[in-house]
């Protein structure tokens, strides 16, 4: 016998037509009050004209807790839609009374096909021949408020119940305060959106949580209570709507798996021997070093196969993709080296591969694109927001999203949803093993400084890992100074992780800017944002005409061009000129090569 309760569905709003203004003195502590009473979603209505909401009042909530949240306004465009997902949510709201049928139809397909849930909320007995049309994954709402009185009957929805296929998920809203009013419902829903009454209880957890105990589920229920999954302190997590947990799940249970098989051990290894071309050496910059009087080395990740560190993680995703019997690669790319490297392995690997990128990223890594597409990979140009890395993230998710079963998706930096920031930590950290040991052979000694760039920050977390443990060691991250994360800004959630990102006044993502299409990224991996918060690593940054001079030194006085990522590194490095002893030892992570930056670069010459 089923013994499941139903899911609380528990609201956050500022004022109702109804009530007036709701008194929410601590919105922390309420949200924590609904977690403990047994919350299984947030509601979060951001209309402003008749509830005083926003998009603000969402991201606030969604800082707050990892519960899946639901978006309820009277939204009507696709842009509605994925200003949803960007902000957070989790699950949206489609008022079916507020449509046509094919409207409705269109915004809740639409929905669905980016990754979001859908509350589809039927009225009348009209909105009721929608259902069949709908796709099953929809969940029916069914309010118990008349939308003209205003007056709520806690029973109006049972009139209504029989009307819909058993297969369907269903939520009873509104008008519920007492444990009787929602026994009546017990194995007739799976959910109850409950508003008014807990806003305005002494003790919400209370109530909520004698609600709760009222009413069975008609059936096992789809929500779930998201954990604090893979987290980096209070940073990381899994913010992805429902379509996109399986999949994940899936990927991590793989990598799990296979990082201790041998043989996938073995295969890896010989692979970034003979294919990609590791060890990378440490070079000792002579040049620089009688000039800057320290002793500098390069971790020349430039000279891997691909012309950049990305290799390390697209040859490891790529196998893993392969011993799950994934058919398509898809990827996302801001200078474009990910995107090189990830088309690479397709090639390799005899895989359909798909690229998403900005366009303004397209313009200025044209070459990077021509090497993609003579790898076979079919580049997806994204037009929508800033243009860049962004924007190219969020196309590819969408993606995913709909074509997971066939399709895996190689993240490229050490950043986004779980497991994600874990699986590139894991195959960048060769880097860092690396570079430990081959400075104790050339120095006898650990560094005095590790320094990285950091945009998404996979190549610097690859070569700090093996140093974090090691105390006497410095370790820097030089972020771009228009797309600096980690030192202006605050913690949001993008991307499906909590971590450093850039925000507006009002919440909203920023928009980042840097000469540096590897570093125009306006969040950070979560372990970063941890990393910030102990000091074990220091953020700075260094401004684009701090990258160029560092990108011109280092071409004129070693023979080397830097990728303009790693040129920001390497201009903090710069700036040490005489302030550190002699014997001292600074290692800088060349991330990448930069003849992909010359058409860039030439401008400012």
């Amino acid at each position: 016998m089923n013994t499941t309760y139903i899911d609380i569905i528990a609201e956050v709003k500022l004022k109702s037509p109804s009530h007036g203004s709701f008194k929410i003195p601590n919105l922390k502590k309420l949200i924590i009050s609904y977690e403990d009473g047994g919350a299984n979603m947030i509601s979060v209505i951001t209309d402003k004209e008749r509830f005083g909401g926003s998009l603000d009042l969402l991201k606030k909530v969604r800082e707050l807790t990892s519960l899946p949240i639901l978006r309820k306004d009277f939204l009507s465009t696709k842009k509605d839609m994925d200003e949803t997902l960007e902000a957070g949510a989790t699950c949206v709201l489609v008022i079916a009374r507020d449509h046509t049928h094919n409207k409705t139809l269109e915004l809740t397909k639409y929905a669905l096909s980016i990754g979001l849930e859908v509350l589809v909320e039927l009225h009348n007995k009209k909105d009721f021949s929608l259902i069949n049309k709908l796709p099953k994954e929809a969940k029916i709402g069914i309010n118990n408020r008349d939308l003209v009185t205003l007056k709520t009957d806690s029973n109006f929805a049972i009139s209504f119940l029989d009307k819909i296929p058993d297969d369907r998920y269903i939520v009873a809203e509104s008008g519920f305060s007492k444990p009787e009013e929602l026994a009546t419902y017990s194995k007739k829903i799976n959910a109850a959106l409950i508003g008014s009454s807990l806003l305005t209880s002494s003790n919400p957890a209370k109530l909520l949580s004698q609600l709760k105990k009222t009413a069975l589920a008609k059936e096992l229920t789809f929500a779930r209570n998201q954990q604090r999954i893979s987290y980096f302190g209070e940073y990381g997590g899994q913010f992805i709507p429902e379509l996109l947990i399986k999949p994940l799940q899936e990927v991590e249970f793989a990598f799990n798996k296979f990082k201790n098989d041998k043989a996938f051990i073995n295969k890896l290894n010989v692979l970034l021997d003979t294919y990609a071309g590791r060890p990378t050496p440490l070079y000792k910059a002579e040049n620089l070093s009688r000039e800057l009087k320290f002793n500098l080395y390069l971790k020349r990740e430039d000279l891997l196969h691909g012309g950049a560190h990305k290799t390390n993680n697209t040859l490891g995703q790529g196998l893993l993709a392969d011993a799950m019997g994934k058919k398509e690669l898809i990827a996302e790319t801001g200078a474009g080296q990910h995107g090189v490297a990830v088309a690479m392995i397709g090639a390799l690997l005899k895989k359909k591969v798909k690229i998403f990128m900005g366009a303004r990223d397209i313009e200025r890594q044209h070459l990077n694109v021509q090497r993609m597409k003579l790898y076979g990979a079919e580049v997806v140009s994204v037009t929508s927001g800033s243009k860049t890395l962004k924007d190219a993230i969020n196309e590819a998710l969408r993606y995913y999203s709909a074509n997971s079963k066939n399709t895996f998706y190689i993240f490229g930096t050490a950043a986004g949803p779980h497991p994600f920031p874990t699986i590139v930590r894991h195959f960048q950290s060769i880097i860092g093993t690396e570079s430990r040991e081959q400075i104790l052979n050339e120095t006898k000694q650990l560094p005095t400084i590790v320094c990285a760039c950091v945009g998404g920050g996979s190549n610097a977390i690859g070569i700090f890992s093996a140093f974090i443990n090691d105390e006497t060691v410095k370790l820097i991250g030089v972020e771009a100074a228009g797309g600096a994360s980690l030192t202006n800004g605050t913690p949001a959630i993008l991307h499906g992780s909590r971590s450093y990102c850039l925000q507006d006044s009002n919440g909203s993502i920023s928009e980042s800017q840097s000469i540096s299409a590897g570093l125009d990224y306006p969040g950070v991996g979560p372990e970063h944002s941890k990393l910030k918060d102990i000091k074990r690593v220091i953020y700075t940054t260094a401004t684009d005409a701090q990258a160029l001079y560092a990108f011109k030194k280092l071409s004129k006085d070693e023979g080397i061009i830097p990728a303009l990522e790693s040129s920001h590194a390497l201009a903090y490095v710069l700036s040490l000129k005489g302030k550190l002893p002699r014997t001292a030892t600074v290692i800088v992570n060349l991330s990448g090569r930069g003849d992909k930056d010359l058409t860039t670069v030439e401008k400012y010459i």
